[in-house]
């Protein structure tokens, strides 16, 4: 499963942000209560190594059955990293929820075309 989550954040007037909630929700719905911190991921595009990557797709969820991997700044993937999660979004694990985090969505860009298709869009 994939989720796209598009533009800037939006804070509600409880404070709390719309993409943090919508995370949370997410987390509820997947996450066995207490492994929480095992099953999550948080990672940077920009600093987003392939290799990392892929062990974190390929990672089995512990005592839960799902996975969340999130990267962030998703507008920033490059490269292999860029080509890997296309394929991946082809067929994606159904162990692991991924999470992607883009403050723009140009809808002229290939790679935002693909992903959107097969993701549900936040």
């Amino acid at each position: 499963m994939i989720y796209l989550f598009i533009g800037e954040d939006i804070i509600g007037q409880d404070g709390i942000s719309k993409k943090d909630a919508t995370l949370k929700e997410i987390k509820d719905r997947f996450l066995a209560k207490g492994v929480e911190d095992f099953n999550l991921d948080v990672l940077y595009a920009q600093e987003l190594t392939l290799k990392e990557l892929q062990e974190r797709l390929l990672s089995f969820p512990f005592k839960s059955s799902k996975r969340i991997v999130v990267i962030k700044e998703a507008q920033k993937l490059e490269g292999d990293v860029k080509e890997f999660i296309l394929d991946y979004a082809k067929s994606p694990q159904t162990k692991i929820v991924l999470i992607l985090d883009t403050t723009k969505y140009l809808p002229e860009d290939a790679f935002a075309r693909s992903i959107r298709k097969s993701s549900q869009i936040i």
